[in-house]
């Protein structure tokens, strides 16, 4: 594939919902932060687990209940295709320039692509 598109719940982990086995999906909220809540916006970064800093699926902000899209090379739609595995990091605002360093996450989900 080289595009999908997820939708924000927004919630703690308790309220994941998808079809993947046990070892394809984690979920962890933050102990520091806690998880993102049920309403708002928060910064959604998405990367292939494996090379966190070698691509980008999507990165910016996200209303809860709203869909946004993902794709190999975005924003510009340019790689060719998903990893097996990616990470979606949640924040309560923009991280920065090295979000996947950045510490002050929500929420952190690594899923089967």
């Amino acid at each position: 594939a080289t595009f999908m598109e997820m939708l924000y719940n927004g919630g703690d982990c308790s309220q994941s919902f998808n079809i993947q086995e046990a070892d394809k999906f984690d979920c962890t909220d933050s102990a520091t932060l806690g998880p993102p809540g049920d309403s708002g916006q928060y910064w959604i970064h998405v990367v292939p687990k494996k090379d966190p800093t070698g691509d980008v699926y999507f990165s910016g902000p996200v209303n809860v209940g709203d869909v946004f899209p993902m794709c190999p090379g975005f924003p510009s739609c340019s790689g060719d295709r998903f990893e097996a595995d990616s990470t979606v990091y949640v924040f309560p605002s923009d991280p920065g320039t090295d979000p996947v360093n950045n510490p002050n996450w929500n929420q952190l989900v690594n899923f089967h692509t």
